[in-house]
């Protein structure tokens, strides 16, 4: 667990995350842009440039 108090914990680094859109609605692939298909996302992985997202506690 990561203490927000701390302030060493801002030099934790944030690991990169990555979305492969499977569900029936997937508003976050299309939100932040992804292609819908699986495929297409995967590929979209693999030779893309990381972007920051927000996200609700």
């Amino acid at each position: 667990m990561i203490d927000e108090d701390d302030p060493a914990s801002d030099q934790i680094p944030s690991p990169p995350l990555g979305i492969l859109p499977t569900g029936t609605g997937n508003g976050l692939a299309r939100e932040i842009g992804l292609p819908l298909d699986p495929w297409k996302a995967y590929q979209a992985l693999l030779t893309g440039t990381a972007k920051p997202i927000f996200s609700a506690e």
